[in-house]
C-alpha cells in the first residue's frame, strides 16, 4: 500500500511503464520465455516513444500488449492493486 500511495502521482505512462516491467519479472519467474521477450521488446518500443515525446504511440503499444499482460497476471488482473491493466491503458 505504501507504494501505491507513493506512486500515485506518476503520470500514467510511467506506470504503464512499470506494469510492463513487473510483467516481464513475473513472466520470467513463471517460465514464460516467450511473453518475457515479448514483453521486453514493447518496453524497449515504450521508453523509445517516451523519450521522443510520442506519448500516444507508448500508450498504443501498451495496449496492444495487454493480451500477454492478461496471459502472465491472469485475465483482467493488475500488477499493483491501483489499477487493472486495461483502466492503465485507458488513463
Amino acid at each position: 500500500l505504501q507504494l501505491d500511495k507513493a506512486t500515485d502521482d506518476l503520470p500514467r505512462p510511467v506506470l504503464a511503464v512499470m506494469a510492463v516491467r513487473r510483467a516481464i519479472v513475473a513472466a520470467e519467474n513463471k517460465n514464460m520465455e516467450v511473453e518475457a521477450d515479448q514483453l521486453a521488446v514493447v518496453l524497449r518500443n515504450m521508453e523509445s516513444a517516451m523519450r521522443d515525446g510520442d506519448h500516444d504511440k507508448a500508450g498504443n503499444l501498451f495496449e496492444g500488449i495487454i493480451p500477454v499482460l492478461d496471459k502472465v497476471f491472469g485475465s483482467g488482473k493488475s500488477p499493483s492493486s491501483k489499477d487493472s491493466i486495461e483502466d492503465l491503458a485507458k488513463k
